[in-house]
């Protein structure tokens, strides 16, 4: 049960903290950078979704892409985070 509750938690900072680092980065007021204009076409072309430019198809898409690499990354920095405060708390145990 304890362990459920972990992952849970963990779950949900990832999705705050992430959801709060995508927002920052989507109301920045700079234009789409073009890597991730192409890829969000690229990827609309891809699944079938239009094979016109369609600009709301691609800012759906550029939100949709930039969440998930926000969400991966903090889920990704607060695992390393557990991981090291478990090494630095089993290190200090072992020399008491």
């Amino acid at each position: 049960m304890k362990r459920a509750m972990r992952i849970g938690l963990f779950i949900l900072l990832t999705f705050v903290i992430g959801r709060s680092i995508a927002n920052v980065y989507l109301q920045w007021p700079a234009p789409m950078p073009d890597w991730l204009h192409d890829s969000t076409m690229f990827a609309i072309r891809v699944t079938g979704l239009g094979q016109e430019y369609n600009p709301e198809d691609a800012e759906n898409m550029a939100t949709v892409i930039v969440a998930s690499i926000s969400w991966t990354l903090t889920g990704l920095m607060l695992w390393l985070l557990v991981f090291t405060v478990r090494r630095f708390r089993d290190r200090h145990t072992e020399r008491s």
